[in-house]
């Protein structure tokens, strides 16, 4: 990301590409997918970690879970920019954010390009 400052009133901005947000490790793409592999396709939360986290090096208490699903799940209105609204579970939250963002891809893909798509545009 790339950071200017004004001339004129010496205020700083940030720029980055679509998709990637401050204080994130991983884009929004990638965690939409996340989302999806978990929520949708109802895969384990070890799976979704072994296909897309590039660390393979895990803590002794990570390695049946990927506590950043829930995080992300109870974060997808703010992450993804979408209406508030509470489900019971983290599951049915990441489920309803994959729809949301999947509507805002282009409709002539596969559902998870759909996704990944989505999840840039904002």
């Amino acid at each position: 990301m790339r950071r200017f400052r004004c001339r004129v009133c010496r205020a700083a901005r940030t720029v980055q590409p679509p998709g990637l947000r401050a204080r994130l490790r991983y884009s929004l793409p990638v965690i939409a997918l996340a989302l999806m592999a978990w929520g949708l396709w109802l895969w384990p939360a070890v799976q979704v970690r072994e296909q897309l986290s590039p660390w393979h090096k895990l803590g002794a208490t990570d390695a049946e879970r990927w506590p950043s699903l829930r995080r992300w799940a109870r974060r997808a209105a703010a992450l993804f920019g979408l209406p508030v609204a509470t489900a019971p579970t983290a599951r049915a939250q990441a489920l309803r954010a994959v729809f949301l963002v999947r509507a805002r891809g282009p409709t002539d893909r596969r559902e998870a390009e759909q996704v990944t798509i989505g999840a840039a545009v904002r």
